[in-house]
C-alpha cells in the first residue's frame, strides 16, 4: 500500500516538473529580441545583445494613472492613460 502511494506520488511529481519546465521554456521564449535605446535625442532601436552600461533604455509600462514624470536614481518614469 504504501509502495502505491510512493509510486503516485512520483507520478505526480514527474509529471508537474514537465509542466514547470515547458512553462519555464514558454516564459524564456517571450524574451524581446530588441531594446529601445535614447541615444541623441532619437529612439533607436537595436539587438539586446549590444545593449552595454551607461545605456539609456526606454521602457514601456502599461498604466491608466495620468500623466506624472518621476526620476530617481537616474531612472525616468512618464506613466499615461
Amino acid at each position: 500500500m504504501m509502495l502505491a502511494f510512493l509510486l503516485i506520488g512520483k507520478y505526480f511529481e514527474h509529471k508537474t516538473k514537465g509542466q514547470t519546465s515547458e512553462a519555464i521554456k514558454k516564459l524564456i521564449g517571450l524574451q524581446p529580441k530588441t531594446a529601445t535605446l535614447l541615444k541623441d535625442g532619437k529612439e533607436i532601436e537595436i539587438p539586446i545583445e549590444e545593449i552595454e552600461v551607461g545605456d539609456i533604455l526606454v521602457v514601456q509600462v502599461l498604466s491608466d494613472k495620468k500623466y506624472i514624470e518621476y526620476r530617481q536614481k537616474n531612472l525616468f518614469l512618464i506613466h499615461s492613460l
